[in-house]
């Protein structure tokens, strides 16, 4: 399952994340960037509330995303939130699955998490007391997602790469 981390980072900071996205290690939590990487200001931050568990699982895009409107007739319009940032993850699972069905959390985990890049920037916050320079940690998981990446990691494991 893939769950919009929520937006409260800026108004709660450390601490911010909300059920669903807090429980359990089976859901990949996707918190939100900038275009220049940035962990996006509302993007919340972990470790989840109810669970302590280090959250968010992993953060994409999330800052100006091009989606459909339906507020003035049907167009497309720019909208910010770790619900614009939770479908690319969505994608590249559902990419993951069509070419290795059989795959479990674990192993799909593994392809997300080791091929995610670490070019986000420290905030300074520290949240849960783990540096934003290990990984995982409370702000941005184990980083930003690359597709391609996860992508070359499925086809490693199948010695196709």
């Amino acid at each position: 399952m893939v769950w919009a981390n929520g937006n409260e980072g800026y108004s709660l900071g450390c601490n911010s994340v909300r059920f669903p996205a807090n429980i359990g290690l089976d859901l990949f939590a996707v918190g939100a960037t900038d275009v220049n990487d940035n962990l996006a200001d509302f993007s919340s931050r972990g470790p989840g509330i109810e669970s302590g568990i280090i959250k968010p699982s992993i953060v994409a895009p999330g800052v100006s995303i091009v989606s459909a409107s339906f507020y003035d007739d049907i167009s497309l319009a720019y909208f910010s939130g770790t619900s614009m940032a939770a479908p690319h993850v969505a994608g590249v699972v559902a990419f993951l699955l069509t070419n290795g069905t059989e795959l479990t959390f674990g192993e799909m985990s593994n392809f997300l998490f080791e091929s995610a890049s670490h070019t986000v920037p420290p905030t300074g916050k520290n949240c849960g007391g783990i540096s934003e320079t290990e990984y995982p940690n409370n702000a941005v998981g184990y980083g930003r997602i690359t597709a391609a990446g996860a992508i070359a990691k499925l086809l490693e494991s199948r010695g196709k790469f």
